[in-house]
């Protein structure tokens, strides 16, 4: 955080099976933020493997291969990454969570929030590709980021209820 303070307006810690999906550009959404917002939080929308099996070949896109994901009620769309104003943020232990209690977080929609299940899928949301199980188990050996053992086991991740391009749309 402390390298980026003075060079960024905004931070977020996201992975490269992550995908930002919202109307707006990331840019335009964020420039919408009201001032007193120090974090926003954003939903994660897990996609399956579509029935695929397989390691995936260079340069496939997930967003057109993987449009199954768990139905928006699903427990695991409960999980959330966030944005941060880089200037307001003292302490980070997670890409999940912000330990700073006097920072105002908010939803997608800027609504000021505690922490706790949702009843309904925001927009923009995080689209999390779990892609197949065999490029899963592939990630899984290369480790976590925040060198925690947390790992979410693949058959709870890998939902394909509904159906879900909504990410290859054209922006704004």
């Amino acid at each position: 955080m402390d390298r980026y303070r003075n060079s960024y307006e905004w931070i977020g810690f996201f992975d490269a099976d992550e995908f930002y999906n919202g109307e707006d550009s990331i840019k335009d959404y964020l420039l919408k933020a009201p001032a007193e917002i120090d974090a926003i939080y954003l939903q994660m929308r897990n996609f399956g493997d579509n029935g695929l099996e397989g390691m995936l070949e260079k340069g496939q896109s997930l967003k057109k291969m993987f449009t199954r994901c768990a139905d928006y009620m699903a427990n695991r769309h409960n999980g959330f990454k966030y944005f941060a104003r880089t200037e307001r943020v003292r302490n980070l232990i997670s890409p999940h969570i912000i330990p700073d209690a006097e920072l105002n977080m908010c939803l997608a929609d800027f609504r000021i929030t505690s922490w706790g299940m949702l009843g309904e899928l925001l927009s923009p949301c995080l689209n999390h590709y779990i892609k197949t199980r065999e490029e899963y188990d592939e990630r899984a050996k290369l480790g976590r980021a925040d060198n925690t053992q947390c790992r979410i086991p693949y058959h709870i991740l890998n939902r394909n209820e509904t159906e879900d391009s909504s990410i290859n749309r054209e922006r704004r």
